[in-house]
């Protein structure tokens, strides 16, 4: 790891403190486990071990020193296992969010976040005022327009089940059965009128038995019954349109009643094609396990051309080291594209493992330019010991790269560093570097963004804890 970057991670770690007793929930990532010591240092006696990906969750109080091993910085934590009492260094453990959907620990009541740029510090920039519920659920969220408005609310239920959503001036409404089930989804306009109504009933394994979809404009509804096996795995999916007549049917083949073989389509007028299938590949040694999917409908578009695919490769030893995920333009929801275009786009993810550890990322992209075709490289990131390194490339629509950024993140994915190159997409044309200071749950509440060295940028975070 390069001396900035060591750095940077030195100033994020050592600004925690820990005066509050709020719950720390950690993963071991430590490829070869954790040694529990009897004292906060590398030269006591070993007590025994926590294996790869162990979970578990101590009290803040119990967080000691801050310690640094092997050029990574963390704190011994006293822990309990089985009989053993002893210390374990946490700069090899991930540690869980408490909230959900956002980066944030311990119990946190509100956050409200502001911004300001140094060459005119008056003129500050209202980021959002979010609050949570006591499990780290979000409750509302404000957005600032000269004043803060509320833009997202959401209401639970005793038994924390959404049972009311408020977002882009649409409420929905929420329903269950005995068992934790959704069985109604009500959504209204912003005039609290009724536009539509999903049902949903279910088995007594909680498999969805049948699903009905209401409009309440045109005033009709269509309907989809399911059957399963005795493994629970869905064999039948009949559809019908919202005139009662039949639309499609689709049936499941599995191997062993578990593992999906292939997927049938049967359409109105009972033409049966085949619309998935599971394919194994065995060859030197290297398994691919490769779950593709067709069009739905056929056309001459797109004969030929598959819709998605998940594909999974193995080692000799049966470790993975490799999946890719295929998503064909047609089968993603509408988006807005990037570098100034629109639409959607074939797209590729690639990910490969060693010892059950990520180590790559990789985004592929197809641009079209005057009916040719060509897949380029979007996203490349490289995960190492104790951070990452992204690097995004951005294109011109005739598939000449128009600029290049490199992203460093810490080992909780916290960025550190941003650099931007030049027109040659090699000269360094900036250099963002990012400090934090962190409250006493481990929560940054002031992030400085410096730029070729000097302050930027000053982000602010205010944290209301329960």
């Amino acid at each position: 790891m390069t001396t900035p970057l060591k750095t940077l991670l030195v100033i994020c770690t050592t600004l925690f403190c820990t005066l509050c007793f709020a719950q720390r929930h950690y993963t071991v990532k430590a490829k070869n486990g954790l040694i529990i010591r009897e004292n906060p240092t590398v030269t006591s006696e070993r007590l025994g071990k926590l294996l790869y990906d162990y979970q578990f969750e101590v009290d803040q109080k119990e967080v000691n020193k801050l310690d640094t091993i092997s050029d990574i910085v963390g704190r011994w934590i006293l822990v309990k296992k089985d009989t053993i009492k002893g210390y374990v260094f946490d700069g090899f453990m991930q540690r869980a969010y408490n909230t959900n959907a956002y980066r944030l620990y311990g119990l946190v009541k509100s956050v409200k976040t502001h911004s300001y740029y140094t060459s005119n510090t008056e003129k500050i920039k209202q980021g959002k005022h979010i609050k949570f519920n006591k499990q780290g659920k979000k409750t509302q969220v404000y957005e600032y327009d000269d004043q803060w408005v509320l833009d997202e609310e959401y209401v639970y239920n005793k038994k924390d089940q959404l049972i009311s959503k408020y977002k882009y001036d649409v409420i929905t409404q929420y329903k269950y059965d005995k068992k934790g089930n959704e069985t109604e989804q009500l959504r209204f306009d912003n005039n609290k009128t009724p536009k539509t109504k999903f049902l949903t009933t279910y088995d007594s394994q909680g498999n969805t038995m049948s699903s009905e979809y209401y409009d309440y404009k045109e005033e009709n509804s269509t309907k989809s019954i399911y059957t399963y096996n005795h493994a629970n795995k869905q064999t039948k999916a009949t559809h019908y349109n919202a005139d009662g007549k039949l639309n499609s049917t689709y049936l499941y083949d599995y191997l062993k009643d578990t593992i999906l073989v292939k997927k049938y389509k049967i359409d109105s007028e009972n033409n049966k094609r085949v619309v998935a299938e599971r394919l194994l590949n065995d060859s030197l040694g290297f398994i691919t396990e490769k779950y593709v999917e067709y069009f739905p409908k056929e056309t001459e578009y797109n004969k030929g051309k598959l819709y998605t695919y998940n594909q999974k490769v193995y080692d000799k030893q049966h470790q993975l080291i490799e999946t890719t995920t295929y998503e064909a333009a047609e089968s993603q929801f509408p988006n807005i594209g990037f570098s100034g275009g629109g639409g959607n786009y074939d797209e590729r993810f690639v990910k490969q493992y060693h010892n059950g550890e990520i180590t790559s990322f990789k985004n592929y992209r197809k641009l079209y330019y005057k009916q040719k075709d060509q897949e380029v490289l979007i996203e490349a990131i490289n995960y190492k010991h104790n951070y990452s390194d992204e690097l995004y490339h951005s294109y011109y629509s005739d598939f000449k790269e128009s600029y290049r950024n490199e992203y460093y993140y810490d080992y909780n994915n916290t960025l550190i560093k941003h650099i931007e190159y030049g027109d040659d997409l090699k000269t360094i044309r900036t250099t963002k570097d990012y400090a934090y200071v962190f409250d006493n749950n481990g929560n940054w509440t002031v992030k400085k963004i410096f730029e070729n060295g000097k302050l930027y940028q000053v982000y602010k975070q205010e944290l209301e804890y329960y």
